[in-house]
């Protein structure tokens, strides 16, 4: 299953790719992320991860994240892939970082791109890939 609840959170089973050092995260199989739709990026990685993907030798770039208590952090970012294999999806994105990311979370920004259905009520969760 690629989307699920863990407790009350929403859940996706995802891959990480630097396309152009040809480099994955994980080398086999995915992790989960947590769906955050307060976070307006595309994704947000801890630093291990993204050094682990040579992203920090692509010219990255310096944004400041607003967070939810009102403080700010200054991220870096640069492009590369979310790979959601049961989603049938591969899509290109800003992956970003700063210190004490703990979590893979994924925005809106990547969220635009399907169609999530999130029923509380009976513990039911669908995301299916747009048109």
């Amino acid at each position: 299953m690629s989307v699920y609840f863990l407790d009350s959170t929403p859940i996706v089973r995802l891959a990480l790719e630097n396309p152009l050092m040809g480099v994955r995260y994980p080398r086999e199989g995915e992790i989960l992320a947590v769906m955050d739709t307060g976070y307006e990026g595309f994704a947000l990685v801890p630093e291990s991860v993204f050094k682990e993907l040579f992203l920090h030798q692509l010219a990255p770039q310096k944004r400041q994240l607003i967070l939810a208590d009102g403080s700010t952090r200054n991220s870096t970012g640069t492009y590369a892939k979310l790979i959601c294999e049961g989603l049938g999806l591969r899509l290109d994105g800003f992956i970003e970082t700063f210190e004490a990311v703990e979590e893979m979370t994924i925005g809106t920004e990547f969220l635009r791109n399907v169609r999530l259905e999130l029923d509380y009520c009976t513990g039911r969760i669908e995301m299916l890939r747009c048109p």
